[in-house]
């Protein structure tokens, strides 16, 4: 929520205390996925305000890393847990392993049949199929699970309808890593803070 918050900031133009949310989101989780929506934000304000000079070294930069995370999983293999700041530049560790299979498993516990699709599962399926019945870190399975795929279409478009587009995109990639974040209470009190119509960053391309 420090990286929404951030977001928050960068609208009200007080970018050098978003960067320190930033920094402080990572500092305080050590969560990768916060250090790597961090820098995407932290570059992404950075293009749009000196875009003219550094456009093509900004979306290079931006394409590597995504090149690189996508290496990483591609050949992915756990290499046991690992703790401190080793944990924001090693994603084989077997948190990511375990995570990796609950998405999998959550997966497939969705597609199984038409009624899960459209419905959701019964949660009776959820505990038993799932370990030790653990949350699956990824908002669309979660929420599709819970209420199945319709539903989460619906709110998702919702979400769009009544946030800033990049603020949705942020949660968005964030969805992808983390659970409880696709929902429509909490799209709703985001839109006390944040204005529709006013963008998150300073435009100067």
């Amino acid at each position: 929520h420090l990286i929404i918050f951030s977001l928050l900031l960068l609208q009200r133009r007080y970018v050098k205390y978003a960067y320190l949310c930033i920094f402080l989101a990572i500092l305080l989780t050590l969560s990768r996925t916060a250090f790597a929506i961090g820098t995407m934000i932290i570059l992404t304000n950075i293009y749009y305000t000196y875009g003219k000079h550094y456009r093509n070294l900004l979306i290079i930069l931006m394409l590597s890393i995504v090149g690189f995370l996508s290496f990483i999983f591609l050949n992915f293999e756990s290499t046991g847990y690992v703790l401190g700041l080793e944990r924001l530049i090693n994603i084989n560790d077997s948190s990511s392993a375990e995570r990796l299979s609950l998405i999998y498993k959550s997966f497939d516990l969705i597609v199984g049949n038409l009624e899960n699709i459209f419905f959701g599962v019964r949660s009776i399926d959820i505990g038993v199929y799932m370990e030790n019945n653990k949350i699956v870190h990824n908002s669309f399975l979660q929420r599709a699970m819970f209420t199945g795929v319709p539903l989460l279409m619906i709110v998702i478009y919702y979400g769009f309808k009544i946030l800033p587009v990049y603020v949705m995109f942020i949660i968005l990639i964030y969805s992808l890593f983390l659970h409880a974040l696709i929902s429509p209470v909490f799209f709703i009190f985001l839109t006390g803070f944040f204005y529709k119509d006013k963008s998150i960053f300073l435009k100067n391309v």
